[in-house]
């Protein structure tokens, strides 16, 4: 998400892992629009699935691939986060669903 090599040395490159809520941040926004659409469309327990297993190889696979572009890296830490933005996101929009 924010390069360590591109030579920004301005506010938020100086916020120590401001990476960690960049990853969170995009992974709530992306998970809580998915439930937004797909919230009338199917049940709630196939839901889940679905987008836990989306959720996951989105999260995996962003990770897996940076090992191959220069100047990134895989980062383990980067997915645990994605995962948990990912997870907050889709139940605060359900919460938020359900309590309209």
């Amino acid at each position: 998400m924010l390069r360590k090599d591109d030579g920004d040395h301005g506010l938020l490159s100086q916020i120590p892992h401001f990476d960690k809520v960049v990853h969170f941040g995009l992974f709530f926004v992306w998970a809580a629009l998915g439930q937004i659409s797909l919230f009338s469309r199917a049940t709630w327990g196939r839901l889940w699935v679905v987008g836990g297993v989306f959720l996951l190889a989105l999260a995996g696979g962003s990770e897996w691939l940076q090992r191959y572009v220069e100047g990134r890296q895989a980062d383990f830490a980067d997915f645990i986060v994605d995962v948990l933005g990912g997870v907050a996101g889709a139940y605060l929009t359900k919460y938020w669903k359900i309590n309209q």
